[in-house]
């Protein structure tokens, strides 16, 4: 299905205070309706947008546009729409919002409507017979509903939220709570950004390194564990203003660059704290394994195009469990408590050694069975 324009379509007003305010400027964590649909079109490389207002929010509208420096948007009257309707466009009713994931699935399928609690959100102009589908079925069940209405700012804010947890790691479940109640807090502050979320999170990771190197694994445990929650915090950040930088993109090379010398500085410190040798070839094995185990799921995801998380049924249900830093900080910050750090360590090579053996069988098994069906 060839990619057509799209058109934005804003009916309601709402009046709060006395103030009356079109639904496209409500801002939702200091990201406007209309500036988050426009975000999630331009994702999709799509640069033909039209929109469409009420006549006495036009003005009002267009000086935002400019403002954001979105010149190219045009904007008209709602009353102009049936004469710029042409075959191939995408209607959207943009007083809802729509999971990013569920736009994206609909834009590049052959279905003609979109739907959510049947009310039609998204229609594609044809002249062939209409193909409706319900757009829940485009997301995970965690992420419905996948539209809501976004003059109810209370319940769209709580669902946006729900819609940028993107882990469904175990660990990440259990620090879903506190990372949603930073962002719900944070949102509306835009001095503070993801990137500067990251760069917090590094700062941190210097001072558990310090930490460790100096023998203060329970103090380091946690600090490091804190890292970690503000780790998951800087994306979903991004994920609910709806805002995305290239630059962002590094935060992953990031994360390993502090998750590795936060484990070599550990490794170091029981060494020269009582634990000698033991700790230091412990320490290197378990390095060893932990990126051997990363660079198999980096390799599959770049020669299947897809993540070994999410393969199949297995893989999902392994993925909740698999061995990675939160677990690993986890065991570090209980054995510490317990009194022998080195405890810590242990479990951690047990279980990157088991995640290890898993992900590189089933690498093995999905890439011959791939081969065969060639």
């Amino acid at each position: 299905m060839s990619l057509g324009k799209i058109l934005l379509v804003f009916r309601e007003i709402i009046e709060k205070e006395g103030v009356k305010t079109p639904v496209a400027l409500l801002s939702h964590f200091g990201t406007t309706t209309i500036e988050r649909w426009i975000q999630t079109i331009r994702a999709q490389g799509i640069r033909e947008i039209q929109v469409f207002a009420p006549k006495e929010t036009v003005a009002q509208i267009r000086d935002y546009l400019e403002k954001i420096g979105e010149t190219n948007v045009d904007v008209s009257s709602i009353d102009e729409l049936r004469f710029k309707t042409t075959e191939g466009a995408i209607i959207i009713s943009a007083d809802y919002l729509v999971h990013p994931d569920a736009t994206r699935t609909f834009i590049q399928s052959n279905y003609t409507v979109g739907t959510c609690k049947q009310t039609t959100v998204l229609q594609r102009v044809v002249s062939s017979e209409h193909k409706a589908v319900d757009l829940d079925s485009f997301v995970e069940p965690r992420h419905r509903p996948a539209c809501v209405y976004a003059g109810d700012l209370k319940t769209s804010k709580a669902t946006i939220v729900m819609w940028s947890q993107k882990g469904i790691h175990l660990t990440s479940m259990l620090n879903a709570p506190l990372e949603n109640f930073i962002v719900k807090s944070i949102g509306e502050i835009k001095w503070i950004t993801p990137n500067r979320i990251t760069m917090l999170v590094n700062l941190l990771a210097l001072a558990v390194i310090y930490l460790f190197l100096n023998g203060y694994f329970f103090l380091g445990s946690v600090v490091a564990y804190i890292a970690g929650i503000f780790d998951g915090v800087d994306g979903k950040l991004a994920r609910v203003r709806g805002r995305f930088t290239k630059l962002g993109h590094l935060e992953h090379s990031l994360d390993a660059l502090w998750e590795q010398s936060v484990y070599a500085s550990l490794v170091i410190g029981l060494g020269t704290h009582g634990y000698g040798v033991q700790a230091l070839v412990t320490g290197i094995i378990f390095l060893v394994i932990d990126s051997f185990t990363r660079h198999v799921f980096n390799q599959f995801a770049l020669i299947t195009g897809r993540s070994l998380k999410t393969y199949s049924d297995f893989d999902r249900k392994f993925a909740v469990i698999d061995g990675r830093r939160n677990f690993y900080l986890i065991y570090f910050l209980v054995s510490a408590v317990l009194g022998n750090p080195m405890n810590g360590l242990f479990l951690s090579i047990a279980h990157a050694s088991l995640t290890a053996v898993i992900y590189l069988s089933r690498s093995i098994q999905h890439l011959s069975r791939l081969d065969r069906e060639k």
